[in-house]
């Protein structure tokens, strides 16, 4: 809370259907204030369009200051209404939730759910006062929600145009973000005022500062890519005036790279992803909010997880055609065929409603028990929450509490990997290779599958790479199914290493190599692919006592990493 400004309404007064309360926040644009609905009781946020440079306060009405200050002063009032009109359609945790809007006083009001939480930044003074900076993973546990709920803004032709640390609230009761403040009524503003920007500077691109600017999702990606150097920097980013004046004079740029400030701090993926927000040519950013959640996502998986070791280059031995014959057969009897999993089998309900965040169940769900979970994942799903509406699908899907629909399973995992999340993406390939809740289509498969994949999931990455062995839904390509295969594989999916096993064995899509096939077909075994055993016995028939002892360490080292850095 704030002490009210002078332009403030009253505490206790009454606006359309809202009693006014506390001031929770005033700027260059207008007041926010904590209110109550009159009649349900429920308390919101209100935010009051009073820009104080050009406006003022009479009695209760807001008027301009003088009739030079009336055109801006009514372009402005257009911009707040038109934006409240396309607020009120999202419904995304994410972004703040816009209830109502109306106009009153000579000015208009729109009406949030109220937050209990703090700005971003104060925790971020809080969190170096106290010389405890966020980490990598905290930087994506903010990101990238925020990312999400920019994918939705975006698609409606909606800019944030105002994203700093100021404007994402911490909620305190889950600690997700929630983006606030939009800033379409901002814009012009600049032209008429000396004082008041229509930005924020150093959270701005310079296509926001230009007359004739082309903004688009790229502007909100290098205010994201600013909020993160901030985080990582510990300072406010230069402003896009600077860097362009620096530019002009032939002047190193004052924006110093993310990946030199702090590479010794956080993982090098992420600060390449920083830099790349923060390129000064729009063209050179992530174009898009997926594009920069998969760039994350993917710096997620190398940060986490240990390099894989080289491969030296080994001397080529002769392979008995029986030998080969042998481990084919007993490859092919690994869960190979068909890639997707039968119904029951593509997931664990209840290990993924214990997963999913504490608002989106019962609060007083057993923890070996998912039945009561429904009605509070159904509200989440509802609320346009991508965790809760996977869940609910896998519900569907499996028959779990409620009955087994899988056009219901299918359409709340659309929704939710609309949104971007990775296993409602896996399973949406699921049914559509299956032909479950929606037309068997193997291209429109691999299409999901590919976009959960690029993400990191493991289990789209062996579920893509069976696809490219059989050629359904993509041409028919080892290369690439080995290259999906070993990523899965080094995330520890059993089928993977088996199957990255059996292609060295057999020199499918890779040069034949048994070394490499009993590692990984050893490494299968210790992930829990027993039937692997079989065919890691016959790889090892092939090696020499000293390279299979040489082999047989190195299949423990690796198993080690792998475990270890998941």
């Amino acid at each position: 809370m704030t002490d009210g400004p002078k332009n403030a309404l009253p505490a206790g007064h009454v606006v359309d259907k809202y009693r006014i309360g506390d001031v929770l926040g005033a700027g260059g644009f207008g007041i926010v204030y904590r209110g109550k609905h009159q009649e349900l009781g429920l308390d919101v946020a209100i935010k009051e369009y009073l820009p104080p440079e050009i406006a003022v306060r009479d009695g209760t009405s807001v008027q301009p200051l003088s009739s030079d200050s009336r055109e801006n002063y009514d372009e402005g009032l257009r911009r707040f209404l038109e934006e409240a009109k396309r607020l009120v359609q999202f419904n995304h945790p994410n972004v703040a939730r816009c209830r109502d809007f109306f106009r009153a006083n000579g000015t208009a009001y729109l009406v949030m759910d109220f937050e209990d939480g703090l700005p971003l930044s104060e925790l971020l003074r809080q969190r170096e006062e106290q010389d405890n900076p966020l980490s990598g993973d905290e930087i994506k546990q903010i990101i990238l929600p925020l990312l999400d709920g920019l994918k939705v803004v975006h698609a409606h032709d909606v800019l944030h145009r105002d994203i700093k640390p100021g404007n994402i609230f911490i909620r305190r009761s889950t600690e997700q973000p929630v983006l606030i403040d939009f800033g379409a009524a901002k814009q012009g503003f600049s032209e008429h005022s000396k004082s008041v920007w229509a930005y924020t500077q150093g959270y701005a691109p310079p296509e926001q500062i230009e007359q004739d600017g082309k903004l688009g999702p790229w502007t909100d990606i290098y205010a994201i890519g600013a909020v993160m150097w901030r985080i990582v920097s510990g300072d406010n980013p230069p402003s896009a005036e600077d860097r362009m004046f620096a530019q002009a004079r032939g002047n190193p740029d004052p924006m110093k790279p993310a990946a030199e400030l702090s590479a010794e701090k956080y993982p090098s993926a992420l600060l390449q992803a920083i830099d790349m927000c923060l390129s000064p040519q729009e063209k050179d950013r992530y174009q898009s909010a997926a594009a920069l959640s998969q760039a994350l996502r993917k710096a997620k998986q190398q940060s986490t997880r240990k390099p894989m070791p080289g491969k030296k280059a080994l001397r080529a031995t002769g392979i008995g055609m029986a030998t080969a014959a042998l481990i084919a057969a007993l490859i092919a009897s690994i869960r190979l065929l068909p890639p997707i999993a039968p119904d029951g089998e593509a997931s664990n309900p209840v290990a993924s409603a214990q997963s999913a965040p504490a608002n989106a169940l019962s609060p007083a769900a057993d923890a070996e028990d998912a039945s009561g979970n429904v009605p509070w994942l159904r509200i989440g799903a509802d609320q346009g929450h991508a965790e809760s509406q996977y869940v609910l699908g896998i519900f569907y899907h499996n028959g779990i509490d409620v009955p087994q629909n899988h056009a219901e399973a299918a359409r709340l995992f659309r929704l939710a990997a609309e949104q971007g999340h990775a296993e409602a993406q896996t399973m949406l390939g699921v049914l559509y290779y299956r032909g479950k809740g929606v037309p068997e289509d193997k291209r429109e498969a691999a299409r999901w599958l590919r976009l959960a994949a690029e993400q990191g999931d493991a289990d789209a990455q062996t579920r893509l790479g069976v696809l490219y062995i059989l050629g359904e839904g993509v041409p028919e390509d080892r290369r690439e199914a080995v290259r999906w295969l070993r990523l899965a594989a080094e995330q520890g999916d059993a089928e993977a290493q088996a199957r990255l096993g059996g292609a060295y064995a057999l020199g499918k899509g890779v040069a034949q190599d048994y070394r490499e096939a009993y590692i990984w077909l050893s490494i299968a075994v210790g992930s829990g692919e027993e039937n692997a055993a079989n065919a890691r016995d016959a790889a090892a028939g092939e090696l020499p006592p000293a390279a299979l002892l040489a082999a047989q360490n190195e299949a423990r080292r690796r198993l080690e990493a792998i475990s270890q850095s998941r």
